[in-house]
């Protein structure tokens, strides 16, 4: 009888701690994800959140990676919590940048949408009141420093971009080719704001042209219902960056090419990728041209 019950004891441990040791060869440190990447990517946001808070924005900047990798359409929130972390290192214009994209991307309602705004406005002040350093001041009245356009890697690349552009328009001015190339990319990609909606109702025409040897004018020529109005700005190429930056938006329909330093908008057209990053690429060209002819 003592025998009967130690078998019956022994094959009772064998199935529950058996049972126990299988669970626990599961290991706890996996990699794997078991849960619904869209609760994964709550998780991630809600501890990069918590650690921004906590003003510990390495760890917050290590989760958003991580919500980034999963490879699925991120949330509004993704992008004002990148936002305030590249405003605390102070990249201005990728703070800038994530704002605007948090709201593109919310409603009025949402939590930080006024924050993002008040944000997005301290930036540009910022940035227009940025004062000028002690040695700028010193050396003012000094002869105007000479621009190192050769120090870039891709200038030999760009003079082949310009030549070849030259040889499209057979001419012998790259500035007048570039201008002529721009304008043709504008006029073949134009924004309608309706476009995903309705049949077209607004169309936004963009085109630039040249004031003089070391100024370039973009016109924006907006017609709606029959109506048309005309806005227009000139910024003088001395010192300017020769960087954009695009972004596409398949649900407004457009392609956004922005200033990288100022991501002030130069042109808005139609939701065609190849188009604005060559329309970047020859407005890189001509900021490059007409410096490069200044200097000399």
């Amino acid at each position: 009888m003592l025998k009967y019950k130690m078998v019956t004891f022994l094959a009772y441990s064998l199935v529950v701690f058996g049972s126990s040791n299988l669970m626990a060869q599961t290991p706890l440190n996996s990699t794997e994800i078991r849960i619904p990447v869209e609760a994964e990517l709550q998780r991630l946001l809600l501890a990069a959140d918590k650690f921004l808070s906590s003003e510990d924005f390495a760890t917050s900047q290590s989760y958003l990676d991580r919500a980034e990798s999963i490879n699925i359409e991120l949330p509004a929130n993704y992008y004002y919590f990148k936002a305030s972390i590249e405003t605390h290192h102070n990249n201005w214009s990728q703070a800038r940048f994530n704002y605007e994209e948090y709201i593109l991307r919310s409603t009025p309602e949402d939590k930080y949408y006024v924050k993002s705004l008040e944000m997005i406005t301290q930036i540009e002040n910022r940035i227009a009141l940025t004062p000028i350093s002690e040695t700028e001041q010193e050396t003012e009245t000094a002869p105007a420093p000479e621009i190192t356009w050769d120090s870039v890697n891709s200038v030999n690349a760009q003079d082949e971009y310009i030549d070849k552009i030259s040889k499209l328009y057979l001419t012998d001015a790259p500035s007048d080719a570039l201008v002529n190339h721009i304008n043709t990319l504008l006029s073949s990609t134009p924004y309608n704001a309706a476009a995903a909606v309705v049949p077209s109702s607004t169309r936004i025409q963009t085109s630039i042209s040249l004031e003089g040897t070391d100024k370039i004018r973009v016109q924006k020529t907006m017609t709606q219902d029959g109506d048309t109005q005309i806005t227009a700005f000139s910024t003088s190429v001395y010192g300017l960056s020769r960087e954009f930056v695009t972004r596409c938006e398949a649900v407004e329909s457009k392609c956004t090419v922005k200033h990288k330093d100022s991501l002030s908008t130069w042109f808005e057209i139609g939701n065609d990728e190849a188009a604005a990053l060559e329309i970047s690429e020859a407005l890189s060209a001509l900021i490059y041209t007409l410096q490069k002819n200044n200097r000399a």
